[in-house]
């Protein structure tokens, strides 16, 4: 493995972890779209639930990166990668 496919698992952890962070706020989007439903105010309601729909979208990529970067050849490869650096600076 070389680095340059080291740092692009790193990148796509990085896009990983956003996507997980858009995920969030669509699940406190959400809880606010509720408590507006709770509260009577339907119209608000409404604008909160359309926004937590398009950040629950962000799902799917996130899955399938997920299932990308965890693929047990490429792990073993990058450790692998890591032990043959640290005994390199050695």
């Amino acid at each position: 493995m070389k680095a340059s496919k080291l740092y692009f698992r790193e990148l796509l952890g990085l896009t990983l972890v956003g996507f997980a962070v858009l995920v969030m706020l669509g699940i406190i989007t959400c809880a606010l779209a509720l408590l507006n439903y709770l509260s009577h105010d339907t119209a608000q309601a409404i604008a909160f639930l359309k926004e937590a729909t398009t950040m629950f979208l962000f799902i799917i990529p996130a899955i399938a990166i997920g299932k990308y970067i965890n693929k047990p050849s490429w792990v073993h490869d990058v450790d692998e990668y890591r032990l043959a650096m640290e005994k390199k600076a050695q």
